[in-house]
Protein backbone atom coordinates (compact mmCIF):
# COMPACT_ATOMS: atom_id res chain seq x y z
CA UNK A 1 0.00 0.00 0.00
CA UNK A 2 2.58 2.25 0.70
CA UNK A 3 3.59 2.19 -2.66
CA UNK A 4 0.64 1.73 -4.62
CA UNK A 5 0.73 5.50 -5.39
CA UNK A 6 4.26 5.67 -6.73
CA UNK A 7 3.26 2.78 -9.00
CA UNK A 8 0.32 4.24 -10.23
CA UNK A 9 1.94 7.52 -10.95
CA UNK A 10 4.67 5.77 -12.26
CA UNK A 11 7.33 7.98 -10.42
CA UNK A 12 10.57 6.09 -9.91
CA UNK A 13 12.00 8.43 -7.50
CA UNK A 14 8.88 7.87 -5.42
CA UNK A 15 9.12 3.99 -5.69
CA UNK A 16 12.74 4.18 -4.55
CA UNK A 17 11.79 6.58 -1.64
CA UNK A 18 8.96 4.44 -0.92
CA UNK A 19 10.84 1.60 -0.89
CA UNK A 20 13.75 2.82 1.39
CA UNK A 21 10.94 3.81 4.37
CA UNK A 22 9.02 0.86 4.01
CA UNK A 23 12.31 -1.30 4.51
CA UNK A 24 13.92 1.04 6.68
CA UNK A 25 10.63 0.51 9.21
CA UNK A 26 11.07 -3.62 8.59
CA UNK A 27 14.48 -3.31 9.80
CA UNK A 28 13.75 -1.01 12.83
CA UNK A 29 10.92 -3.63 14.00
CA UNK A 30 13.22 -6.21 13.49
CA UNK A 31 15.98 -4.91 15.09
CA UNK A 32 13.82 -3.34 18.11
CA UNK A 33 12.29 -7.39 18.47
CA UNK A 34 15.75 -8.83 18.25
CA UNK A 35 16.89 -6.41 20.88
CA UNK A 36 14.28 -7.41 23.22
CA UNK A 37 14.82 -10.77 22.97
CA UNK A 38 18.07 -10.58 23.84
CA UNK A 39 17.82 -8.17 26.75
CA UNK A 40 15.07 -10.76 28.27
CA UNK A 41 16.79 -13.77 28.01
CA UNK A 42 20.00 -11.87 29.53
CA UNK A 43 17.73 -10.58 32.22
CA UNK A 44 15.70 -13.94 32.86
CA UNK A 45 19.52 -15.48 33.52
CA UNK A 46 20.86 -12.71 35.15
CA UNK A 47 17.54 -13.44 37.69
CA UNK A 48 18.00 -16.98 37.97
CA UNK A 49 21.72 -17.03 38.46
CA UNK A 50 21.84 -14.29 41.08
CA UNK A 51 18.86 -15.63 43.01
CA UNK A 52 20.13 -19.46 43.00
CA UNK A 53 22.98 -18.04 45.35
CA UNK A 54 20.21 -17.30 48.28
CA UNK A 55 17.79 -20.06 48.00
CA UNK A 56 18.17 -22.59 50.89
CA UNK A 57 15.60 -25.12 50.11
CA UNK A 58 13.67 -24.47 53.68
CA UNK A 59 9.75 -24.90 53.64
CA UNK A 60 7.78 -28.05 53.33
CA UNK A 61 6.88 -30.69 50.53
CA UNK A 62 4.78 -29.65 47.88
CA UNK A 63 1.50 -31.70 47.56
CA UNK A 64 -1.21 -31.46 45.12
CA UNK A 65 -4.88 -30.86 45.95
CA UNK A 66 -7.15 -33.78 46.64
CA UNK A 67 -10.25 -34.02 47.86
CA UNK A 68 -9.67 -37.78 48.87
CA UNK A 69 -6.94 -36.80 51.32
CA UNK A 70 -9.25 -33.92 52.84
CA UNK A 71 -11.83 -36.82 53.13
CA UNK A 72 -9.03 -39.17 54.94
CA UNK A 73 -7.74 -35.80 57.30
CA UNK A 74 -11.07 -35.46 58.83
CA UNK A 75 -12.14 -39.42 59.30
CA UNK A 76 -14.99 -38.92 57.08
CA UNK A 77 -16.80 -42.85 56.03
CA UNK A 78 -17.08 -42.41 52.01
CA UNK A 79 -20.95 -43.38 51.12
Amino acid sequence: MLLAGAIEKGSIIGLFIGFFIWASATFGVLLGMDFMEVMLHTVRLHWVEFMSKFFEGEGYAYSAFSFQEIVDDLGLVQA
